[in-house]
């Protein structure tokens, strides 16, 4: 055997014994199990999956991370107690938990990512760490047991969807000293209260910050107990969505105001408040154009029709637009925007996505990989090796083949 065949075949031999060894390193590693049910990486740190009993759950000291989903429709776990190693946690962690009625945070968690607690039916109050940062889209949807709930000082990104679903969170508190947000009468603002960015779906009524100047899209998003509201003349910018799946009916305002071409353009009844103390005002429809018309008698039955058919497309449009109206009253295109940064203006907030849905069981993928998701620079080593024992052996062969064809002729 000729010496480059022979360095081709031993480059291969290493390359494969490589890769197995590669391979059983990472295996045994992603499966280090506890008694308790937790699948750990193999310093400890990182909880990949949960396959315990339920019930109470205390999560390892030690963990400082937990991958996304890990106790996702777990319907059997009524509570968690995470430590203060934890410094993040995945999308959707405790997602679709309906049996979790009480959860203990690490203290040095900087995010809650979207669909956390999403669905968790049972909980009743969560008590978010002072370290959050973020609180991501969608966090805490469904979670119909939640009444009130405080946002730490340091918050400085909170989602408008947040909050989706929570039918009976009628307070959303800001703790003092929050650089970016405020709250007024249970519902959250930006810092300096300009903008309204969430009323909690369970509002019977509501009083907007004397600051406000603009409510943001999706801020009465499916307050059906709400069916009216009191907007000043300081207010320039409404959201075309801002009431969207809302009870309102009625908006009460200032004549020529951006409440009035609002309420003209989405076919809310409008009630100017003009001039009230002295009583000579009286109730006025955006919807119709003068007073006559109010006053006419409807003689033809074609005519009820017509109204009908004019008052359910009001509706429909009403509830399917999504511009904003300005100080002139014109609708604009759909704003699609959150809640979010500090300041003003109307809208911000972060697009996360929704957490994993599903069952239970999670699975690491036991290819080892580095930080940015490559495969591992070991896995190219090896491959590095098989193509240069390939190479080696064909260039062997091929000078082989040249010299007997050589000499035959």
């Amino acid at each position: 055997m000729k010496l480059g065949t022979k360095v081709g075949w031993i480059l291969i031999a290493v390359a494969i014994v490589f890769t197995v060894w590669i391979v059983s390193v990472d295996r045994n590693v992603a499966n280090q199990t506890t008694d308790d049910g937790f699948t750990l990486n193999d310093s400890g740190t990182e909880l990949i999956s949960y396959e315990g009993n339920g019930g109470s759950i205390t999560i390892p000291s030690g963990v400082t991370s937990i991958d996304s989903g890990v106790f996702a429709n777990q319907t059997n776990i009524t509570s968690v107690s995470m430590p203060d190693t934890v410094t993040d946690i995945g999308t959707g962690l405790f997602s679709g938990c309906t049996g979790l009625s009480s959860v203990s945070l690490s203290g040095n968690i900087s995010t809650l990512p979207g669909s956390t607690f999403s669905g968790c039916t049972s909980l009743s109050s969560v008590t978010i760490p002072s370290a959050v940062r973020t609180i991501g889209s969608k966090c805490f949807s469904g979670c119909t047991g939640i009444s009130s709930i405080s946002i730490p000082s340091g918050a400085r990104s909170v989602d408008s969807s947040a909050f989706d679903g929570c039918k009976n969170l009628h307070t959303i508190q800001v703790s003092g000293g929050n650089s970016n947000y405020s709250s007024y009468d249970g519902c959250l603002y930006n810092s300096n209260g300009t903008n309204l960015i969430r009323c909690p779906e369970n509002k019977a009524t509501i009083t907007l910050s004397g600051k406000c100047t603009s409510i943001g899209s999706g801020a009465l998003k499916d307050c059906t107990s709400i069916d009216n509201i009191t907007i000043p003349a300081e207010v320039n910018s409404i959201s075309g969505d801002s009431f969207s799946g809302s009870g309102l009916q009625t908006i009460y305002g200032y004549s020529d105001s951006t409440a009035e071409n609002y309420a003209g353009t989405y076919g809310y009844s409008f009630i100017q408040l003009d001039n009230v103390d002295d009583g000579t005002v009286s109730p006025t429809s955006a919807a119709s154009d003068t007073d006559d018309e109010e006053d006419e008698e409807v003689v033809d039955e074609d005519d009820d029709d017509e109204d009908d058919s004019s008052s359910t497309k009001k509706k429909k449009k009403k509830n399917t637009d999504t511009g904003s109206t300005d100080g002139s009253g014109s609708g604009s295109g759909s704003s699609g925007s959150g809640s979010g940064g500090s300041g003003g203006g109307s809208g911000s907030g972060g697009s996360t996505s929704g957490g994993p849905s599903g069952s239970g069981g999670h699975n690491k993928d036991t290819t080892p990989k580095t930080a940015d998701g490559d495969i591992d620079p070991r896995f190219m080593f090896s491959l590095a090796l098989l193509l240069a024992g390939g190479a080696f052996i064909a260039v062997s062969r091929r000078k082989k083949y040249d010299y007997i064809n050589n000499h035959r002729r």
